[in-house]
């Protein structure tokens, strides 16, 4: 984890404002889909475990 936090720092050195939040952005965006993807697949377990529980 610190070496990815270093290498973030480093990449990050002499970056403009606006491409700072053009890339915050992207990370939100990437953040965003992987977390609905993740409830997604949550919930078909979900159901999944619910259907073979009535049986």
């Amino acid at each position: 984890m610190k070496k990815r936090v270093e290498k973030y720092a480093e990449m990050s050195k002499g970056i403009q404002y606006l491409e700072w939040l053009e890339l915050q952005k992207t990370i939100n965006e990437m953040f965003r889909e992987k977390t609905r993807k993740l409830q997604e697949e949550l919930r078909l377990n979900f159901g999944e475990k619910e259907e073979g529980g009535e049986k």
